[in-house]
């Protein structure tokens, strides 16, 4: 059996100080990116501006995490429907 290892969220919760949004602006862009966390729930929005860089993203350093004998990772995350204005 595979051993797991928790990087973040589930049962045990956000290590909300770890989380950044990342946009387009080193590139001249103009896309903007919201990150909250809600009821237990990681919730990222934003806007893309094809103008510049074209991208919003969310990022989290794992620089601490001895993955070394890890091959790889399996990520596992659940959707829930989108209503714009939420």
């Amino acid at each position: 059996s595979a051993e797991e290892v928790r990087l973040d969220g589930g049962a045990s919760g956000w290590d909300e100080a770890t989380w950044q949004v990342q946009v387009d602006g080193v590139m001249g862009g103009r896309s903007s990116g919201d990150l909250r966390f809600q009821d237990g729930d990681m919730v990222f929005s934003g806007t893309i501006s094809l103008v510049g860089g074209g991208f919003s993203s969310i990022r989290r350093s794992m620089a601490a995490l001895d993955m070394s004998s890890f091959a790889g990772i399996i990520v596992e995350l659940e959707t829930h429907p989108f209503s714009r204005g939420k």
